[in-house]
Order: C-alpha cells, then structure tokens, then sequence
C-alpha cells in the first residue's frame, strides 16, 4: 500500500515539473526595402518572456507584439511611402 501511495505522489510530482509551461521568447524580423533600390536591411529582436507560460500565452504575446510592430511599419511606410517600406514578422521560440 505504500509502493502505491508512494508512487502516486512521485507520478504527481513529474507531471508538475514536466508541466507544459515554459520559458518562451518572440523573435521579430523587421525588414527595410528601399522602392526603386537593390536596399533591404533586416534586424532582429528578441523578447525574452520572464515568466513561464503556456504555448498559446506565448503566441498571443508574440502576436500582441506583432500587432503593435505592424502598427508602427504603418506609420513608417505612410510617413516615407516614397523611399522604403517597413514589414515585420514574429514567431516564439
């Protein structure tokens, strides 16, 4: 009875370490191409998540991040429609 008290609580305490939330980042690619040129310039960012989470948290941070970078190439491109165009992409990792 023991064996199987004891091991009830060892099977308890690996699901709880091998739960399914993580440590997640979200990595943006934002890239610059300039209209009429050969120019095109890509950086990268990336935010690491301080607090666990759970794989769909982590995508809807990243795509709230997403969001708000796409809102900015918004306002890059109509600001300077003339010369570059401004995207960004991000993914977790």
């Amino acid at each position: 009875m023991k064996k199987i008290v004891l091991s009830a609580i060892v099977l308890a305490s690996m699901s709880a370490i091998t739960s399914c939330k993580k440590t997640y980042s979200c990595e943006c690619v934002t890239t610059l191409k300039g209209k009429g040129t050969a120019f095109s310039e890509s950086v990268t960012s990336v935010n690491q998540y301080t607090e666990k989470m759970k794989e769909s948290q982590a995508k809807s941070a990243c795509s709230v991040a997403e969001n708000e970078a796409s809102i900015k190439d918004g306002l890059i491109n109509s600001e300077a429609s003339l010369v570059y165009t401004s995207s960004t992409s991000c993914d977790i990792k």
